[in-house]
């Protein structure tokens, strides 16, 4: 009897450590503080207000009280400029605050005489119907700021996106002992859902559906009538990554452009002022440091020419 409690004792020991130390490199990687989302009837969701979190690569992610990523190192200059986009504009969890190209368009802006203050409405997994429904919301409250709308090919695939079918939390686990496994448990068991519940989409060949191309034009002449009401935005677009390049992605990006221009929508290809593309991503389509510090000359120098 004595030997069954002490084979136990010594089996309940080994997988307490073991599960401490899987919880302490989780950690250290930089699972186990989440960012924490709100869900919102106008645009879907957003991050909740007034959080400052550590994440991968020692990154501080900073939500301010109005649900902008921002940077507080920024001076805060008078007038605004707004960001809006997903994952691309919103810089990810691996890049710091200050190192985000809507961070740097202020650094680099305000070396000049007029001072800028960036607010980063970027959110990850946002379709065009949320980004638009936020830009709306901004605007409709501040007509005399500057904004910036980054779309990616992939926005257009997207239909308005809700919190629900994210594995984005709501609810904060910082009080849990396990954060950073659980983090990781409920990440890869949504992944699991998924895959059981829906079919993988398989593009073969380089054709786009008619349902589709509709959608593509139908958001295109919403994005021209949000410029045509507002002279200070400017609308871009940010392509993939050309080493990741199929005839699908290269199909829908050259539709995008094309519709574009036959509509005389102003929408700016910001790689086509990127002489070498080699270094920019960290993935498909996500960005490097260097790939932000790049966008972020490009737009400062965009604002700098309305500017004058």
């Amino acid at each position: 009897m004595k030997k069954t409690i002490k084979n136990i004792t010594i089996i309940l020991i080994s997988t307490c450590l073991v599960l401490f130390f899987i919880e302490l490199s989780l950690r250290l990687v930089g699972l186990g503080n989440p960012i924490i989302y709100e869900k919102n009837l106008l645009f879907g969701y957003q991050p909740k207000s007034n959080q400052k979190v550590k994440r991968f690569n020692n990154s501080m992610i900073t939500i301010n009280n109005e649900n902008f990523r921002i940077n507080n190192l920024d001076s805060k200059g008078e007038n605004k400029i707004y960001f809006f986009g997903d994952s691309v504009t919103y810089g990810g969890s691996y890049i710091d605050d200050k190192n985000i190209f809507s961070s740097k368009t202020c650094a680099l802006l305000n070396k000049e005489t007029i001072k800028f203050s960036c607010l980063n409405a970027g959110v990850n997994a946002y379709g065009l119907e949320n980004i638009l429904s936020r830009y709306n919301y901004v605007f409709n409250k501040d007509k005399n700021s500057n904004y910036i709308i980054l779309l990616i090919p992939g926005s257009f695939k997207r239909n308005f996106i809700q919190i629900n079918s994210l594995p984005y939390f709501t609810n904060n686990i910082s009080n849990n002992y396990f954060r950073a496994s659980l983090e990781l448990i409920m990440y890869a068991l949504d992944r699991f859902r998924n895959n059981i519940r829906f079919k993988k989409v398989d593009h073969k060949g380089n054709s786009l559906s008619l349902e589709f191309k509709e959608k593509i034009l139908s958001d295109l002449i919403l994005l021209k009538d949000a410029q045509i009401k507002n002279k200070k935005l400017r609308i871009l677009i940010s392509l993939s990554n050309p080493k990741n390049q199929d005839n699908y992605r290269e199909s829908l990006e050259n539709f995008i452009l094309l519709k574009s221009k036959k509509i005389n929508l102003d929408l700016i290809n910001i790689q086509s002022k990127i002489n070498d593309q080699k270094n920019i991503f960290h993935d498909v389509i996500h960005l490097n440091e260097n790939g932000h510090h790049q966008y972020a000359e490009i737009l400062s120098n965009l604002i700098n020419t309305y500017e004058k």
